[in-house]
Protein backbone atom coordinates (compact mmCIF):
# COMPACT_ATOMS: atom_id res chain seq x y z
CA UNK A 1 0.00 0.00 0.00
CA UNK A 2 1.24 3.46 -0.75
CA UNK A 3 -0.15 6.56 0.70
CA UNK A 4 1.62 8.23 -2.33
CA UNK A 5 0.05 8.73 -5.05
CA UNK A 6 -2.94 5.97 -3.95
CA UNK A 7 -4.17 7.37 -0.69
CA UNK A 8 -3.55 10.93 -1.66
CA UNK A 9 -5.61 10.20 -4.80
CA UNK A 10 -8.65 8.72 -2.80
CA UNK A 11 -8.29 11.62 -0.03
CA UNK A 12 -8.56 14.21 -2.97
CA UNK A 13 -11.29 12.57 -5.07
CA UNK A 14 -13.31 12.47 -2.02
CA UNK A 15 -12.79 16.09 -1.47
CA UNK A 16 -14.45 16.86 -5.11
CA UNK A 17 -17.51 14.20 -4.28
CA UNK A 18 -17.95 16.51 -1.29
CA UNK A 19 -18.12 19.67 -3.00
CA UNK A 20 -19.75 18.20 -5.58
CA UNK A 21 -22.48 16.79 -3.37
CA UNK A 22 -22.66 20.32 -1.51
CA UNK A 23 -23.39 21.79 -4.67
CA UNK A 24 -25.90 20.02 -6.01
CA UNK A 25 -28.45 20.17 -3.25
CA UNK A 26 -27.26 18.05 -0.36
CA UNK A 27 -24.74 19.98 1.83
CA UNK A 28 -26.25 18.78 5.07
CA UNK A 29 -25.63 15.18 4.09
CA UNK A 30 -22.00 16.01 2.64
CA UNK A 31 -21.36 18.02 6.02
CA UNK A 32 -22.38 14.45 7.81
CA UNK A 33 -20.28 12.07 5.92
CA UNK A 34 -16.87 14.95 6.23
CA UNK A 35 -17.43 14.64 9.78
CA UNK A 36 -17.72 10.82 10.23
CA UNK A 37 -14.98 10.35 7.76
CA UNK A 38 -12.80 12.69 9.89
CA UNK A 39 -13.66 11.31 13.18
CA UNK A 40 -13.32 7.67 11.90
CA UNK A 41 -9.72 9.13 10.70
CA UNK A 42 -8.63 11.10 13.89
CA UNK A 43 -9.93 7.39 16.09
CA UNK A 44 -7.80 5.32 13.84
CA UNK A 45 -4.97 8.02 13.85
CA UNK A 46 -5.50 8.11 17.88
CA UNK A 47 -5.40 3.97 18.28
CA UNK A 48 -2.20 3.73 16.28
CA UNK A 49 -0.24 6.29 18.18
CA UNK A 50 -1.39 4.59 21.75
CA UNK A 51 -0.29 1.52 20.40
CA UNK A 52 2.74 2.56 19.19
CA UNK A 53 3.86 4.06 22.69
CA UNK A 54 2.07 1.34 24.41
CA UNK A 55 4.74 -1.03 22.76
CA UNK A 56 7.77 0.97 22.50
CA UNK A 57 7.70 0.85 18.58
CA UNK A 58 9.73 2.33 16.22
CA UNK A 59 8.73 5.37 13.79
CA UNK A 60 11.69 5.90 11.08
CA UNK A 61 11.74 8.52 8.81
CA UNK A 62 10.32 7.06 5.86
CA UNK A 63 6.86 6.06 8.06
CA UNK A 64 7.07 9.84 9.97
CA UNK A 65 6.93 11.32 6.61
CA UNK A 66 3.67 9.54 5.25
CA UNK A 67 2.02 9.64 8.43
CA UNK A 68 2.22 13.51 7.91
CA UNK A 69 1.18 12.92 4.41
CA UNK A 70 -1.83 11.03 5.83
CA UNK A 71 -3.10 12.89 8.48
CA UNK A 72 -2.87 15.95 6.31
CA UNK A 73 -4.61 14.63 3.33
CA UNK A 74 -7.22 14.04 6.21
CA UNK A 75 -7.49 16.44 7.93
CA UNK A 76 -7.82 18.48 4.61
CA UNK A 77 -10.42 17.10 2.99
CA UNK A 78 -12.47 16.76 5.93
CA UNK A 79 -12.25 20.62 6.30
CA UNK A 80 -12.57 21.32 3.16
CA UNK A 81 -16.22 19.28 2.87
CA UNK A 82 -17.18 20.78 6.15
CA UNK A 83 -16.58 24.74 4.77
CA UNK A 84 -17.85 24.11 1.68
CA UNK A 85 -21.29 22.38 2.86
CA UNK A 86 -21.41 25.13 6.51
CA UNK A 87 -21.01 27.75 4.07
CA UNK A 88 -24.36 26.70 1.96
CA UNK A 89 -26.42 26.03 4.87
CA UNK A 90 -25.65 28.85 6.82
CA UNK A 91 -25.93 30.97 3.33
CA UNK A 92 -29.11 29.79 2.70
CA UNK A 93 -28.66 28.88 -0.73
CA UNK A 94 -31.66 27.18 -2.56
CA UNK A 95 -31.68 23.22 -3.78
CA UNK A 96 -30.70 24.15 -7.56
CA UNK A 97 -33.29 22.24 -9.77
CA UNK A 98 -32.79 19.93 -12.81
CA UNK A 99 -30.14 17.83 -11.29
CA UNK A 100 -32.08 15.48 -8.81
CA UNK A 101 -30.40 12.58 -10.50
CA UNK A 102 -27.23 14.08 -10.62
CA UNK A 103 -27.17 14.45 -7.06
CA UNK A 104 -28.79 11.24 -6.23
CA UNK A 105 -25.44 9.51 -8.36
CA UNK A 106 -23.07 11.95 -6.63
CA UNK A 107 -24.33 10.98 -3.03
CA UNK A 108 -23.94 7.23 -3.62
CA UNK A 109 -20.58 7.77 -5.04
CA UNK A 110 -19.52 9.91 -2.23
CA UNK A 111 -21.26 7.12 0.36
CA UNK A 112 -19.17 4.56 -1.89
CA UNK A 113 -15.91 6.34 -2.31
CA UNK A 114 -16.12 7.29 1.98
CA UNK A 115 -15.90 3.44 2.31
CA UNK A 116 -13.08 2.86 0.17
CA UNK A 117 -11.19 5.91 1.65
CA UNK A 118 -11.32 4.84 5.26
CA UNK A 119 -10.71 0.94 4.45
CA UNK A 120 -6.81 2.86 3.38
CA UNK A 121 -7.07 4.08 6.99
CA UNK A 122 -7.78 0.72 8.56
CA UNK A 123 -4.62 -0.77 6.50
CA UNK A 124 -2.47 2.47 7.53
CA UNK A 125 -2.85 2.48 11.02
CA UNK A 126 -4.07 -1.04 12.34
CA UNK A 127 -3.27 -3.34 9.74
CA UNK A 128 0.51 -2.22 8.46
CA UNK A 129 2.04 -1.00 11.67
CA UNK A 130 1.74 -4.77 13.09
CA UNK A 131 2.79 -6.67 9.47
CA UNK A 132 6.14 -4.15 9.27
CA UNK A 133 6.45 -5.15 12.87
CA UNK A 134 6.13 -1.47 14.14
CA UNK A 135 4.36 -2.80 17.36
CA UNK A 136 6.73 -5.28 18.17
CA UNK A 137 7.14 -8.66 16.65
CA UNK A 138 7.50 -8.98 12.70
CA UNK A 139 5.12 -12.56 11.21
CA UNK A 140 8.00 -13.72 9.67
CA UNK A 141 9.20 -14.78 13.55
CA UNK A 142 5.56 -15.84 14.07
CA UNK A 143 6.66 -19.39 15.16
CA UNK A 144 8.58 -18.07 18.40
CA UNK A 145 5.48 -17.17 19.86
CA UNK A 146 5.55 -13.60 19.72
CA UNK A 147 2.82 -11.43 19.23
CA UNK A 148 1.42 -8.12 19.00
CA UNK A 149 0.87 -6.68 21.96
CA UNK A 150 -2.16 -4.68 21.21
CA UNK A 151 -5.18 -5.05 19.34
CA UNK A 152 -5.10 -7.34 17.33
CA UNK A 153 -3.73 -9.21 19.48
CA UNK A 154 -2.50 -12.38 17.20
CA UNK A 155 -1.40 -12.65 13.76
CA UNK A 156 -4.90 -15.16 13.40
CA UNK A 157 -7.02 -11.41 14.71
CA UNK A 158 -4.54 -9.50 12.08
CA UNK A 159 -5.52 -11.64 8.85
CA UNK A 160 -9.01 -11.61 10.13
CA UNK A 161 -9.47 -7.95 9.77
CA UNK A 162 -7.69 -7.41 7.04
CA UNK A 163 -9.75 -9.85 5.00
CA UNK A 164 -12.86 -8.19 6.96
CA UNK A 165 -12.27 -4.33 6.02
CA UNK A 166 -11.40 -4.90 2.74
CA UNK A 167 -14.37 -7.30 2.33
CA UNK A 168 -16.61 -4.48 3.35
CA UNK A 169 -14.77 -1.49 0.96
CA UNK A 170 -15.61 -4.14 -2.22
CA UNK A 171 -19.04 -4.76 -1.40
CA UNK A 172 -19.41 -1.27 -0.88
CA UNK A 173 -17.45 -0.59 -4.11
CA UNK A 174 -19.37 -2.70 -6.40
CA UNK A 175 -22.37 -2.25 -5.11
CA UNK A 176 -22.51 1.02 -4.60
CA UNK A 177 -21.44 2.15 -8.16
CA UNK A 178 -23.84 -0.50 -9.90
CA UNK A 179 -26.21 1.87 -7.26
CA UNK A 180 -24.95 5.09 -8.60
CA UNK A 181 -25.38 3.63 -12.24
CA UNK A 182 -29.01 2.13 -11.66
CA UNK A 183 -29.79 5.95 -10.41
CA UNK A 184 -28.26 7.74 -13.71
CA UNK A 185 -30.66 4.79 -15.97
CA UNK A 186 -33.50 6.03 -13.72
CA UNK A 187 -33.16 9.77 -14.61
CA UNK A 188 -33.98 8.73 -18.38
CA UNK A 189 -36.38 5.67 -17.80
CA UNK A 190 -38.15 6.18 -14.32
CA UNK A 191 -38.33 3.33 -12.19
CA UNK A 192 -38.68 3.36 -7.85
CA UNK A 193 -36.20 2.98 -5.50
CA UNK A 194 -36.70 -1.50 -5.37
CA UNK A 195 -36.01 -1.86 -8.97
CA UNK A 196 -32.94 0.04 -8.90
CA UNK A 197 -31.63 -1.65 -5.95
CA UNK A 198 -32.32 -4.83 -8.00
CA UNK A 199 -30.58 -3.10 -10.42
CA UNK A 200 -27.28 -2.62 -8.66
CA UNK A 201 -27.77 -6.10 -7.26
CA UNK A 202 -27.78 -7.50 -10.64
CA UNK A 203 -24.66 -5.33 -11.42
CA UNK A 204 -23.03 -5.91 -8.84
CA UNK A 205 -23.73 -10.13 -9.28
CA UNK A 206 -21.57 -10.04 -12.37
CA UNK A 207 -18.83 -7.44 -11.13
CA UNK A 208 -15.72 -8.66 -10.09
CA UNK A 209 -16.83 -9.04 -6.41
CA UNK A 210 -19.32 -10.74 -6.84
CA UNK A 211 -20.75 -12.77 -3.71
CA UNK A 212 -20.16 -15.34 -6.16
CA UNK A 213 -16.48 -14.96 -5.89
CA UNK A 214 -16.30 -13.24 -2.25
CA UNK A 215 -17.75 -15.65 -0.57
CA UNK A 216 -14.67 -17.92 -0.44
CA UNK A 217 -13.28 -14.86 1.25
CA UNK A 218 -15.90 -14.61 4.11
CA UNK A 219 -15.26 -18.12 4.67
CA UNK A 220 -11.89 -17.56 5.41
CA UNK A 221 -12.25 -14.28 7.20
CA UNK A 222 -14.86 -16.12 10.19
CA UNK A 223 -12.17 -18.62 10.54
CA UNK A 224 -8.78 -18.11 8.92
CA UNK A 225 -6.58 -21.25 7.50
CA UNK A 226 -4.20 -18.91 5.61
CA UNK A 227 -2.80 -16.69 8.38
CA UNK A 228 0.28 -14.47 8.02
CA UNK A 229 3.33 -15.62 9.09
CA UNK A 230 2.26 -19.09 9.28
CA UNK A 231 4.08 -21.42 7.38
CA UNK A 232 1.82 -24.16 5.30
CA UNK A 233 0.86 -26.45 2.80
CA UNK A 234 -1.60 -26.31 0.09
CA UNK A 235 -3.72 -29.20 -0.59
CA UNK A 236 -6.05 -29.87 -3.43
CA UNK A 237 -8.52 -32.62 -3.71
CA UNK A 238 -9.78 -34.00 -6.47
CA UNK A 239 -13.93 -34.82 -6.28
CA UNK A 240 -14.42 -37.64 -8.54
CA UNK A 241 -17.96 -38.51 -9.91
CA UNK A 242 -19.93 -41.91 -11.01
CA UNK A 243 -23.13 -42.53 -12.43
CA UNK A 244 -25.14 -44.93 -11.00
CA UNK A 245 -28.70 -46.93 -11.63
CA UNK A 246 -30.74 -47.14 -8.89
CA UNK A 247 -31.51 -45.69 -5.44
CA UNK A 248 -32.17 -47.71 -2.46
CA UNK A 249 -35.10 -50.11 -4.15
CA UNK A 250 -36.24 -47.29 -7.02
CA UNK A 251 -34.89 -47.89 -9.96
CA UNK A 252 -33.24 -44.55 -10.74
CA UNK A 253 -30.12 -42.25 -12.39
CA UNK A 254 -28.16 -40.82 -9.62
CA UNK A 255 -25.46 -39.03 -9.13
CA UNK A 256 -23.41 -40.08 -6.89
CA UNK A 257 -19.79 -38.22 -5.31
CA UNK A 258 -17.14 -40.92 -3.94
CA UNK A 259 -14.73 -40.07 -1.40
CA UNK A 260 -12.38 -36.90 -1.81
CA UNK A 261 -9.14 -38.07 -2.10
CA UNK A 262 -6.07 -36.27 -1.58
CA UNK A 263 -4.20 -35.33 -5.46
CA UNK A 264 -1.85 -33.02 -5.09
CA UNK A 265 -0.06 -31.14 -1.77
CA UNK A 266 2.45 -27.92 -2.01
CA UNK A 267 5.41 -27.20 -0.97
CA UNK A 268 6.16 -25.70 2.13
CA UNK A 269 4.96 -21.87 1.75
CA UNK A 270 5.28 -18.62 3.74
CA UNK A 271 1.73 -16.71 3.86
CA UNK A 272 2.76 -12.76 2.37
CA UNK A 273 -0.39 -11.35 2.72
CA UNK A 274 -4.37 -11.44 1.75
CA UNK A 275 -6.53 -9.83 0.02
CA UNK A 276 -10.28 -10.08 -1.51
CA UNK A 277 -8.07 -11.25 -4.69
CA UNK A 278 -7.01 -14.11 -3.08
CA UNK A 279 -3.72 -14.86 -0.79
CA UNK A 280 -0.23 -14.58 -1.54
CA UNK A 281 2.49 -17.03 -1.09
CA UNK A 282 6.13 -17.36 -0.83
CA UNK A 283 8.22 -20.71 -1.00
CA UNK A 284 9.69 -20.97 2.14
CA UNK A 285 13.25 -22.69 1.29
CA UNK A 286 14.26 -20.36 -0.66
CA UNK A 287 14.05 -18.02 1.51
CA UNK A 288 16.08 -20.06 4.32
CA UNK A 289 19.09 -19.74 5.51
CA UNK A 290 20.11 -16.23 3.25
CA UNK A 291 20.38 -12.54 4.66
CA UNK A 292 18.92 -10.19 2.03
CA UNK A 293 17.77 -6.95 3.30
CA UNK A 294 18.36 -5.39 0.47
CA UNK A 295 16.12 -7.79 -1.49
CA UNK A 296 12.92 -7.81 0.00
CA UNK A 297 10.12 -10.43 -1.96
CA UNK A 298 8.12 -7.60 -3.86
CA UNK A 299 5.38 -9.37 -5.33
CA UNK A 300 4.96 -12.94 -5.26
CA UNK A 301 1.89 -14.95 -6.97
CA UNK A 302 -1.99 -14.44 -5.49
CA UNK A 303 -3.66 -17.48 -5.28
CA UNK A 304 -7.65 -17.98 -5.34
CA UNK A 305 -8.87 -19.06 -2.16
CA UNK A 306 -11.25 -21.26 -4.22
CA UNK A 307 -8.53 -23.18 -5.09
CA UNK A 308 -7.00 -24.47 -2.07
CA UNK A 309 -9.02 -26.95 -0.51
CA UNK A 310 -7.15 -27.98 2.68
CA UNK A 311 -4.10 -26.72 4.33
CA UNK A 312 -1.65 -28.40 6.92
CA UNK A 313 1.12 -26.70 9.01
CA UNK A 314 4.21 -26.50 6.92
CA UNK A 315 6.78 -28.08 9.23
CA UNK A 316 9.05 -26.72 9.90
CA UNK A 317 8.16 -23.31 10.62
CA UNK A 318 10.15 -20.99 8.05
CA UNK A 319 13.63 -20.41 9.84
CA UNK A 320 15.28 -17.40 7.70
CA UNK A 321 14.42 -14.34 10.30
CA UNK A 322 15.52 -16.36 13.72
CA UNK A 323 18.58 -14.38 15.73
CA UNK A 324 17.22 -11.04 14.71
CA UNK A 325 17.93 -12.48 10.85
CA UNK A 326 16.32 -10.32 8.11
CA UNK A 327 15.57 -13.12 4.81
CA UNK A 328 13.59 -10.51 2.99
CA UNK A 329 10.54 -12.55 2.75
CA UNK A 330 8.58 -9.84 4.02
CA UNK A 331 8.52 -6.58 1.69
CA UNK A 332 6.18 -4.62 4.58
CA UNK A 333 8.78 -4.71 7.21
CA UNK A 334 10.21 -1.69 8.52
CA UNK A 335 13.44 -2.23 7.91
CA UNK A 336 12.79 -1.71 4.00
CA UNK A 337 12.76 2.05 3.49
CA UNK A 338 10.62 1.06 0.79
CA UNK A 339 8.24 -0.91 2.19
CA UNK A 340 5.96 1.78 1.74
CA UNK A 341 6.65 2.71 -1.61
CA UNK A 342 4.04 1.57 -4.77
CA UNK A 343 4.86 -1.54 -6.30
Amino acid sequence: MSPVPTVRGQAVALAVLLVAVAALGAPWEAGAIAIGVGLAGMALRWKYRSDLRQAGGVLPSHRDRLDLIVSGDLRALSLVGLAVALTLILGGVERPDGVGTARSVALALLAMWSCIYVSSLVDWYVILPRVTGQLGARPCRSHLGQEPGVWPKTWCETTRWWYFHRLVAAVAFRFGLGYAVALLVSGFITFEVGPRLFAAGVLGLFAEYSPLRLAPVSREAMRPRLVVGRTIRRVRRGQHYRWQLGVGAVTLFGLRRKTPVRESVSDREYVYDVSVEGVRLVPAASREGTSGPDNFERDPPTIRLKDVDETVPGEPQFSGCEGGRCSGINWYCIENPRCFEKK
